[in-house]
């Protein structure tokens, strides 16, 4: 089979390498899609090679049983599915509170296992959920950013709908974080971006005000400022404006949720003061879990074979997996380019 992987910093090769060979409660999915995550753009720009296990990426996985270990996982042959990437044991005490995300046995599929970047990728059967026959396999792969904006707003003390809603970034995190506000059942939902192209698949997905932000944003000079009692942020990177920006807009008691990808070891400055005066409850978000008895991974998957249609417009570009670099490349323009989300898919 055919992978991409990456040889070297900042070098990635399209080259063939044995068949996975699957093991006991195991299957092996035909990959349909893959998703190109901002985790993964971490590594492909990493001016170091990537100390991982594995040097074939891609979580973001939906595709095809090929082959099946068991008769016993109640997935056949052919069966269209979605993976979940996120390896547990079920028995340690994170994953016995539900925070399987810090499972002290566990890992990731694109990370610690080789990933979906390839033509085929063996996974327990336990991480597949079923697709519905007319969810294309692009919009599947969305389950795993998906179930990350569920995860945002179950880190919320309470979902109170009353609430008004800030969600800086228009990236796919930010706009799918809209999309579950609206699911929700929140009406107050604003949306901070910084493309123009993107006002209207946010209003699509359910934000109210799409508000454009160039530069330095001074949110005081607008009715934006103290105003809101839910914040995300979403931007994640080598910049601290976003976070600010998170304080600054929240209301008193209002709360503030980092979903935001930073680099390891960068230290972000923002005012502390703030954040004591008006009272705000921060908290961070990593990646899903567990919630209220059920996995947040699989209302996901509920909400793609529900509505595909609608969460469609989030996937702009696809790239065989043979033009990764094309599709890296892209990634790192996207402003340019238009970027919301890029799928890989795999020349097969």
């Amino acid at each position: 089979m055919y992978t991409a992987q990456i040889t070297g910093p900042r070098t990635i090769e399209y080259k063939e390498v044995p068949m996975p060979e699957i093991k006991e409660g195991e299957a092996l999915i035909r990959v349909k899609a893959a998703g190109l995550c901002g985790s993964d753009m971490h590594k492909f720009n990493s001016h170091s090679m990537p100390n991982m296990p594995t040097n074939i990426y891609g979580h973001e996985i939906s595709g095809v049983v090929e082959e099946i270990s068991t008769s016993l996982s109640g997935f056949e042959l052919g069966d269209r599915v979605v993976v979940k990437p996120i390896l547990h044991c079920d028995s340690c005490e994170p994953c016995e509170e539900g925070a399987y995300q810090f499972c002290e046995d566990g890992g990731s599929i694109g990370k610690t296992v080789q990933g979906g970047f390839a033509d085929y990728v063996a996974v327990p059967t336990s991480n597949l959920y079923r697709l519905n026959p007319d969810v294309p396999f692009d919009v599947a792969s969305l389950a795993d950013p998906l179930a990350v904006a569920v995860h945002n707003f179950n880190k919320l003390r309470e979902i109170d709908t009353d609430d008004s809603v800030a969600i800086i970034g228009d990236g796919a995190i930010g706009l799918l974080s809209a999309y579950v506000a609206k699911q929700f059942g929140y009406s107050d939902i604003t949306v901070f971006g910084k493309h123009k192209s993107n006002l209207a698949i946010a209003k699509e997905l359910g934000a109210d005000t799409f508000y454009l932000a160039s530069g330095d944003v001074d949110i005081s000079q607008h009715d934006f400022s103290n105003s809101k009692k839910i914040v995300i942020e979403s931007v994640g990177g080598e910049q601290s404006q976003s976070m600010k920006m998170a304080v600054d807009l929240a209301a008193r008691q209002g709360e503030v949720v980092f979903a935001g990808v930073f680099p390891p070891q960068y230290v972000v400055n923002y005012a502390m003061r703030d954040q004591g005066w008006k009272e705000l409850s921060i908290t961070g978000s990593n990646s899903f879990q567990m919630h209220k008895g059920k996995d947040e991974f699989e209302t996901a998957v509920e909400m793609i074979n529900r509505d595909s249609q609608t969460l469609e417009q989030i996937v702009s570009h696809k790239f065989p997996l043979s033009q990764i670099t094309q599709a890296v490349d892209s990634m790192n323009n996207k402003g340019e380019k238009g970027v919301v989300k890029i799928v890989l898919e795999p020349s097969e």
